[in-house]
């Protein structure tokens, strides 16, 4: 397939908040998982076409990205195109054989650029990178306590900090900070916690009704404006929205109706989104959110290239943003639904990944996990080209960074 870039969040164990990215990639010479090396040319030649363009911290968030560096990115002088305060190379055992490329990392090292050593093993011939890393990442899925134990105190013994790599659960990232881990990669932040018998709240309900109506090909502006107007707080923060600097009005609005239709469909289906759970105490709340909107945005747009999809893209963008409803309302997925009035189609594509949107919404998820081999078999599946997965993905990451960046102004 052709060169493929995605970036998973690093989450600081801390403050349980992002703290950068790390940026997992491939090439048409075959699948990669996680940060294992790659050699080929297309690879440094994407990476250098996304970051040299203008836009390219909408990308990365304005944080530190987290880089395996091949001989063949050290060669093409990838480092040069990143600020040395917001990129982390990321090196393994193939730096510590090779003395020119170990000779141009301390280079890059002594002009203060930030190292990682991915999976770091006590061989001796590996002691000559010590004093050039900051940091030493560990795979602790199924790791022994002993050899857990042991590494940790050693890494910690020589003042380097930890990153802990496959932390998939809320018990393994429970784990790494009782190790001492610094930071943590993996999907725990998306797993739920299903409260058995727990109703939703009525605010949530609200706002689960109201995003059901706003994706609705021709929304009914009365029955939206009367279940803001039915919610004190969505009310409030309606108004408080749309006579904001944002806006620029030059006379006040007090009309939720009026205050509805000035905001726009769209970008009041994203305000609600983000007002809804600016405030939840979920562990990970803004991780998710922006990966809701990550997905709508990527399940939309690939939609609009489908022809049995194009005339429901509007489904498809809620398939994306309620994918992450378990998580967090901490119910189960199934009970959600069946409070809302969505169409078999869209219900069977969250709940057993059936039908075309099923299949979109697979192949998102495995976009995620960087199964490169999983993004080929179902982008041929869905008669989507590979280029296209990739374009939309790098654009909607672009597209959700700005909206995030709207929508949390002062004014919200």
């Amino acid at each position: 397939m052709p060169a493929s870039i995605v970036r998973q969040p690093i989450i600081s164990v801390e403050t349980e908040k992002v703290c950068g990215y790390a940026l997992m990639y491939t090439d048409n010479g075959g699948p990669m998982q996680n940060d294992e090396p790659v050699s080929s040319e297309s690879a440094a030649r994407v990476i250098a076409q996304i970051f040299s363009s203008a836009d390219s911290q909408l990308f990365t968030d304005d944080m530190p990205l987290y880089l395996t560096f091949t001989s063949q990115l050290i060669r093409e002088n990838i480092s040069k195109l990143f600020n040395k305060d917001k990129l982390v190379i990321q090196i393994d055992d193939s730096a510590s054989v090779n003395t020119p490329l170990l000779q141009e990392l301390y280079k890059l090292h002594d002009e203060g650029y930030t190292f990682v050593f991915n999976d770091f093993l006590f061989a001796q011939r590996y002691f000559n990178l010590l004093d050039l890393v900051d940091m030493i990442s560990l795979d602790i899925a199924g790791a022994p306590e002993p050899t857990l134990t042991n590494v940790v105190r050693v890494c910690l013994g020589m003042n380097k900090k930890l990153l802990a790599k496959n932390v998939n659960t809320r018990a393994d990232f429970e784990r790494a900070r009782d190790f001492g881990f610094h930071q943590v990669q993996g999907l725990y932040f998306a797993e739920p916690v299903v409260v058995e018998g727990r109703k939703i709240e009525h605010n949530q309900l609200n706002f689960l009704r109201l995003m059901s109506q706003l994706v609705l090909p021709e929304p009914n502006v009365d029955e939206i404006a009367a279940i803001i107007a039915s919610d004190v707080t969505m009310s409030y923060q309606l108004l408080r929205l749309v006579n904001s600097a944002y806006f620029a009005l030059r006379t006040r609005i007090a009309n939720i109706k009026q205050a509805v239709v000035i905001v726009g469909m769209r970008q009041l289906l994203d305000w609600v989104y983000l007002l809804s759970f600016s405030s939840a105490s979920r562990t990970g709340a803004d991780v998710l959110i922006r990966l809701a909107f990550q997905r709508g945005e990527i399940a939309q747009t690939l939609a609009m290239r489908m022809p049995k999809l194009q005339q429901k893209h509007a489904d498809c963008y809620l398939v994306g943003m309620f994918s992450v409803l378990d998580q967090l309302l901490d119910n189960s997925l199934a009970t959600i639904l069946a409070e809302l009035p969505l169409n078999d189609e869209v219900n069977e594509a969250l709940l057993e990944k059936k039908g075309a949107m099923g299949l979109l919404y697979s192949l998102i998820l495995a976009h995620e996990q960087a199964d490169w081999r999983e993004v080929g078999r179902l982008s041929a599946e869905l008669g989507l080209a590979e280029d296209a997965v990739i374009e939309t993905y790098l654009q909607c990451v672009k597209n959700v960074t700005q909206t995030w960046g709207d929508l949390m102004s002062p004014a919200n």
